[in-house]
């Protein structure tokens, strides 16, 4: 009967809820909305705002520490034009990395990996993307294994295969995504191809799931096709309602996004 058959089918929907479980919302650079990016107020805000996880860049400094921080070097925040390996931990520690979002937020300094960790909840998580090449991980391992972070709240990701495959060979525990980004300005009719050489990498890379740009490449199809494959499915830099409800419903388990409070509030 129709009745049947309509109760088979949310019965179906529900199973393949439950199977992606919840959809996670991730802080890309911590509250980065809100606050300044990469900062410990930026992932403490993020926390109290409910974020599943934080997402933050990872580079080494001159004296082989590490700290978060998006890019090479520290013209744009900072207003210092020097690469961020060439400068010590005092010497970065001295910019102030909030004032470029107003001055009620001056005197914020670029953390190091250990306090931002010292931040974490037992039950959220934390996203450390390396910006830095493979020479950070044996310096990652040391840093991870002081801290009280349990395996299951590290993921480390990177657009860089090679890092991270080394990454998931030197952190066997943690979980691993790559960072990926395909172009929707390519041909369409290139897309199942690039999609299929994608997923053929990250299994090759023996990765545990995908964080993948969110454009108009990412369809319920490829996300299930890496479902199907083990792989979970993160989609980034999500700021929009409609956007975040539309990759919801493909079922993905991750919504990166700056605005963690807002996404959170407006995915039904």
């Amino acid at each position: 009967s129709q009745r049947m058959k309509l109760t088979s089918f949310v019965l179906f929907v529900a199973l393949m809820q439950s199977v992606h479980g919840e959809c996670k919302i991730i802080a890309h650079r911590g509250a980065s909305n809100r606050t300044p990016e990469n900062t410990v107020l930026s992932v403490q805000t993020a926390w109290d705002l409910g974020a599943d996880a934080v997402e933050i860049d990872l580079r080494l400094t001159l004296d082989k520490k590490i700290v978060a921080y998006h890019d090479k070097d520290t013209e744009r925040i900072g207003g210092r034009k020097e690469l961020v390996e060439k400068q010590t931990l005092l010497q970065l520690k001295e910019l102030d990395v909030g004032m470029h979002r107003g001055a009620k937020f001056s005197a914020l300094r670029i953390p190091t990996l250990s306090e931002i960790i010292e931040t974490v909840p037992n039950d959220r998580s934390v996203f450390l993307e390396l910006k830095s090449g493979p020479e950070i991980l044996p310096i990652l391992k040391n840093e991870l294994a002081k801290s009280t972070l349990a395996k299951k709240q590290i993921k480390i990701i990177g657009f860089e295969h090679d890092t991270i495959a080394e990454a998931k060979a030197l952190f066997p525990e943690a979980e691993i995504y790559w960072l990926v980004g395909i172009s929707q300005n390519r041909p369409y009719t290139e897309w199942p191809r690039a999609i299929t050489e994608v997923l053929n990498a990250a299994e090759k890379g023996n990765f545990d799931g995908l964080c993948v740009k969110g454009n108009a490449v990412v369809t319920s199809k490829f996300v299930s096709q890496a479902q199907m494959r083990g792989l979970k499915f993160f989609v980034y830099t999500i700021n929009s309602k409609i956007a975040a409800n539309r990759f919801k419903q493909m079922g993905v388990d991750g919504i990166i996004t700056d605005r963690p409070k807002y996404i959170r509030d407006n995915i039904n």
